[in-house]
C-alpha cells in the first residue's frame, strides 16, 4: 500500500528540521496504532494534522525510533498487536526500502534491549500478533536469526518468557514456554546447568532477582498467573524460592499491591490476583517487617529502620489494593482474636522500628520513628497519583487509623476546621518527606496524573502556606519537581505536556527548570517547550555556566534506567526521579541541546567574562557513549543524524568505528560529516 501523501510539500523548505517532521508523523502513525485505525486511516491522520509531506519523509518516519522507548514502528504494532499494521509495514519497507531496511528493523530492539519478540510476547491488548511476528523473524531472518531472539537477554536480564508472563494472553505463554524449551539445548551454555530442564526457565532471575511468577504476577493477566502458578507446583521443587523478594524487597504479593489499576487494556484483576498470590505463598511473610531507606538524622549517619511495606505498596497501587491489604489485616486480627479488629490504626499497619541495636542515646524515638512511616505512606500514595488514596491515607495520619466507610472519610474531609492535634501528624509526615530529599508535590509529578499534581498543590497550599516553595521545591540541590514533569511522566506520542501546565500553573512565578529532566527523557518536543517556556515565565535567559549545571553530561552511566522507585525502597544517594529513557540523549534532540546552548549568554566575572568551553568541548564526552551503542548495535541511523548535526567524535573512535562496523559505507559517511564539523 502506497502512503497515499504528495512527494511535494515542505521537502524543499528547511532541511534541517526534517528529523522533527519525522517524529512528528512517527507520532501520529503511533496513535492511528494505537487507536486501533486502518493503515489508510492512519495516513489520513497524518496529512490531516501535519499536512501533506514528502515521500522521503514517510519513509523515515516510518523506520524511525522513539526516543522515548527506543521502539521502531515495527516493534510499536507488535507490542499492540495490530497484524494489520505489521504485516503492511514488512511488505512496504521491504517493496519500497529494500531488504537490508527491513533485516535492520527486525533486528532492532527497544531502549530497553528488548528485540521485536520479546515485544509481541508481551503485548497487553485485546489483540494479538505473535505468531505472524514470529514467522515474520523465521522467514526474513531465518532459524539462527529467530533462535537468537529467543535466546536474548534485555537489558535488565529478562529473558522472552518473563515477557510473555507480563502479556495478556495465556496462549501466547504457553508458545513461549515451549518454543523456549525446544530451542534451549541450542543456545543453553553448559556453565548455567540448565540442560534443558524446565524448572531453569522458571527459577531463572533477571538484574533485579525477579523470576517469571514476578512478572506476571506484576504485569500479567489472571490466566498467565494462574498458569505460572501451574507450572510452579508441577516443575519447581522449591515453591517459596519463586516467592523470594527480589532486590528491591519486592515479593510476587507486592508486585500485585503495587500494580497500575486500571491501566489501559487491562482487566481488574488485582483481586484474584492477590488471592491466589495469597493461596499459593507463604502466609508468615505476610505484614513482615523488611529494611526500607534509613531515616535520615541531623548530625549523624541515616538510622537503619524497618517496616511493614504491603500497606505501602498498597497506597502506591490505588484504592483496591489499599482495601484488600486492610481486609486481610482485620482478617489476621479476628484470627489471633485481637480485640478491636474492625480497626486498623496506621502505626500498627507500619510497625517502624530501628533495625538493630536499641538504647544508643542516637536512637530516634517511637515518635519520630512513626513520623517517618508516615511519610513513607503519604510519599508512596502521591507517587501512586490516585487522589482517593491521597484522601484515605491522610485521614488516617490525622486520625490514627483507616476508616472502612468511605462516606465516612468523605464527610470529614468536608469539614470546615480540623485541630492542632489531628494536623500535626500530617505535618510531620510532609517533613520526614523532605528529610529523604525529596518532596510531597514533586512525588506526585512522578505519578503522571495531573488530578494528583493539582490536589497535592491545594492541601500543601492550605496546610502551609508560608512554607509552600519549600515544600514544593524539596531538599536543594535535589532534583526539582519540574525535572520531575519532564523526566518520567512521559507519554512522547502526547509530548508529557499536560503534566508540565499543571506544574507552571501551580508554580508560574518559580524559576527553577526542568531542563535536566527534558533532556534525559530525550523528548525533542518537551525540551524545546520546556527550554521556551523557562525563558518566557523568568523574563531572562539562561547564563552558561546555568545551563552546563543542568545538561547530562558527565553522568551518563551512572543513570539508573527502569521504573523509578518510591523512598522506603532506595538508598538516599539515588534520585528518585529519573524514569525510562533517562540518560539517552538521542539524534534528535542533538540540535536542541546545541542550539539551548548557543542561545544562553556567558557570565561575567569581576575580571570580565570568565572563559566558557565551547559547546563542542562540552558534549565530546557524549560521542564516546554514541559510538559504542553503534557499533555494538551495528545500527548507525542516529549515530551519522548526530555526527551531520555537529556532535564532535574523538580522533580515536574514528578507528574503532572502522574496525567493528560490517557496513563501510556508512562508516565512511560518518568520518566525512566528523572531518567536515572539525574545520
Amino acid at each position: 500500500m502506497e502512503s497515499g501523501l504528495d512527494t511535494g510539500g515542505i521537502s524543499h523548505a528547511w532541511p534541517s528540521y526534517s528529523a522533527k517532521w519525522k517524529h512528528q508523523a512517527m507520532y501520529e502513525l503511533r496513535a492511528a496504532i494505537r487507536y486501533r485505525q486502518s493503515v489508510a486511516e492512519g495516513y489520513a491522520r497524518v496529512e490531516k494534522n501535519l499536512g501533506k509531506i514528502s515521500e522521503s519523509l514517510v519513509h523515515q518516519a516510518l523506520l524511525a525510533s522513539d526516543p522515548d522507548d527506543g521502539q521502531n514502528l515495527m516493534a510499536y504494532a507488535a507490542r499492540w498487536g495490530r497484524e494489520e499494521w505489521f504485516i503492511y509495514l514488512i511488505q512496504h519497507i521491504r517493496d519500497q526500502l529494500g531488504f537490508n531496511a527491513l533485516v535492520k528493523q527486525l533486528r532492532a530492539r527497544d531502549i530497553n534491549g528488548a528485540p521485536l519478540l520479546f515485544l509481541a510476547a508481551s503485548s497487553r491488548s485485546s489483540e494479538n500478533c505473535f505468531q505472524t511476528v514470529h514467522d515474520a523473524l523465521s522467514a526474513v531472518l531465518g532459524r539462527g536469526g529467530l533462535v537468537e531472539q529467543v535466546a536474548a537477554r534485555d537489558g535488565m536480564g529478562r529473558t522472552v518468557v518473563m515477557y510473555a508472563a507480563r502479556g495478556n494472553d495465556v496462549e501466547v505463554f504457553h508458545r513461549v514456554w515451549n518454543m523456549y524449551h525446544h530451542h534451549q539445548r541450542t543456545f543453553s551454555a553448559a556453565g548455567e546447568g540448565l540442560g534443558g530442564s524446565p524448572s531453569g526457565a522458571l527459577t531463572k532471575v533477571d538484574h533485579t532477582e525477579r523470576n517469571v511468577l514476578h512478572h506476571a504476577a506484576e504485569a500479567g493477566c489472571l490466566d498467565v498467573l494462574c498458569e505460572v502458578l501451574l507450572l510452579v507446583r508441577r516443575i519447581s521443587g522449591d515453591s517459596k524460592t519463586m516467592h523470594k523478594p527480589d532486590k528491591n524487597g519486592l515479593t510476587p504479593l507486592h508486585h500485585v499491591l503495587r500494580a497500575k489499576y486500571g491501566e489501559p487494556e487491562g482487566r481488574d484483576e488485582i483481586r484474584p490476583k492477590f488471592e491466589k498470590l495469597w493461596l499459593h505463598s507463604n502466609k508468615g511473610s505476610f505484614m513482615v517487617p523488611r529494611r526500607v531507606m534509613p531515616m535520615p538524622c541531623v548530625g549523624r549517619t541515616g538510622v537503619a529502620v524497618m517496616a511493614v511495606t504491603e500497606l505501602i505498596h498498597a497506597a502506591r497501587g490505588g484504592l483496591p489494593s489499599l482495601k484488600l491489604v486492610l481486609a486481610k489485616i482485620r482478617l489476621m486480627k479476628f484470627w489471633r482474636k485481637k480485640p478491636d479488629s474492625a480497626v486498623v490504626t496506621v502505626n500498627e499497619a507500619l510497625r517502624v522500628t530501628v533495625d538493630g541495636k536499641k538504647g544508643d542515646e542516637d536512637t530516634p524515638g517511637q515518635g519520630e520513628l512513626d513520623a517517618w512511616g508516615w511519610g513513607m505512606l503519604l510519599a508512596a500514595a502521591a507517587k501512586g497519583g490516585h487522589v482517593d488514596v491521597l484522601e484515605t491515607v491522610v485521614h488516617a495520619i490525622k486520625t490514627g487509623s483507616f476508616v472502612e466507610d468511605v462516606s465516612e472519610r468523605a464527610a470529614d474531609q468536608g469539614q470546615a476546621t480540623n485541630t492542632c492535634q489531628e494536623l500535626e501528624p500530617v505535618d510531620r509526615a510532609i517533613e520526614a518527606i523532605l528529610s529523604s530529599g525529596s518532596s510531597l508535590f514533586g512525588l506526585a509529578v512522578l505519578s503522571g496524573k495531573v488530578e494528583a499534581v493539582l490536589w497535592v498543590y491545594q492541601f500543601l497550599a492550605q496546610r502551609c502556606p508560608h512554607q509552600l516553595w519549600e515544600n514544593v521545591r524539596g531538599a536543594q540541590g535535589k532534583i526539582s519537581p519540574l525535572t520531575c514533569a519532564s523526566s518520567s511522566s512521559m507519554k512522547s506520542e502526547s509530548h508529557g505536556t499536560e503534566i508540565l501546565v499543571a506544574v507552571y500553573t501551580c508554580l508560574r512565578e518559580s524559576s527553577s527548570t526542568p531542563l535536566a529532566g527534558a533532556a534525559l527523557s530525550g523528548n525533542w518536543v518537551l525540551f524545546q517547550r520546556v527550554y521556551n517556556m523557562y525563558e518566557s515565565l523568568t523574563g531572562r535567559r539562561w547564563s552558561r555556566d546555568e545551563l552546563l549545571g543542568h545538561l547530562p553530561i558527565a553522568s551518563q552511566e551512572k543513570i539508573i534506567l527502569g521504573e523509578p522507585q518510591a523512598i522506603h525502597e532506595c538508598a538516599p544517594h539515588v534520585h528518585t526521579s529519573l524514569g525510562r529513557g533517562a540518560g539517552n540523549v538521542t539524534a534528535v534532540m542533538w540540535r536542541d541541546l546545541v542550539e539551548a546552548y548557543q542561545r544562553a549568554e556567558g557570565e561575567a566575572s569581576e575580571e570580565g567574562i570568565s572563559e566558557v568551553p565551547s559547546w563542542r568541548q562540552t558534549f565530546m564526552s557524549l560521542s564516546g557513549k554514541a559510538v559504542r551503542s553503534a557499533t555494538e548495535n551495528g545500527t548507525f541511523d542516529d549515530l551519522r543524524e548526530l555526527v551531520k548535526e555537529g556532535l564532535p567524535l574523538h580522533d580515536d573512535l574514528i578507528p574503532t568505528l572502522l574496525k567493528r562496523a560490517e557496513d563501510q559505507g556508512e562508516v565512511m559517511d560518518i568520518v566525512m560529516y566528523a572531518v567536515g564539523n572539525a574545520r
